[in-house]
């Protein structure tokens, strides 16, 4: 896959759950989480966005990732 290079770091990372972050067995892969812990470790506020409850995605990600994003739930409701 070719990624764009970016001359500086992106003020914020939004991302989706289903379909972009999490595989087709709804698991978070290991690649897929050090992206996130990354962004986190480098400043870069990430924001994961689904149409899952709250204790849905605690189950998925973890309490960690859970606790270093911000969320947007239930289709923003």
């Amino acid at each position: 896959m070719n990624l764009p290079s970016f001359s500086q770091a992106p003020d914020a990372v939004a991302i989706d759950l289903d379909g972009t972050l999490l595989n087709s067995r709804t698991q978070l892969s290991a690649r897929n989480r050090a992206a996130v812990e990354r962004c986190i470790r480098q400043g870069i506020p990430v924001v994961i966005a689904t149409q899952r409850a709250a204790r849905t995605v605690r189950r998925i990600i973890g309490d960690e990732l859970v606790n270093n994003c911000s969320r947007v739930l239930l289709n923003g409701a």
